[in-house]
């Protein structure tokens, strides 16, 4: 079952694209730069739980973000 059609995957991959944002949020609202090792903790982080979840992997995500003029 794919996260796009509905069920309890999706409901799983609203609260991590929820939890994600929040915590981008916290990181870009905080005084202090982001670590190497933070910012590392980050990525592996959504990578895992993105490929858990079926979501589309980094490489499309980089496509379709070079798509739209973002690096």
């Amino acid at each position: 079952m794919s996260c796009y059609s509905g069920g309890v995957m999706s409901k799983y991959t609203e609260l991590f694209v929820q939890h994600f944002g929040q915590r981008i949020r916290d990181l870009l609202q905080r005084d202090a730069a982001l670590s190497e090792k933070e910012l590392c903790a980050l990525v592996h982080m959504a990578k895992g739980t993105a490929g858990t979840l079926g979501l589309p992997s980094g490489r499309k995500s980089r496509a379709s973000c070079s798509m739209y003029g973002i690096a």
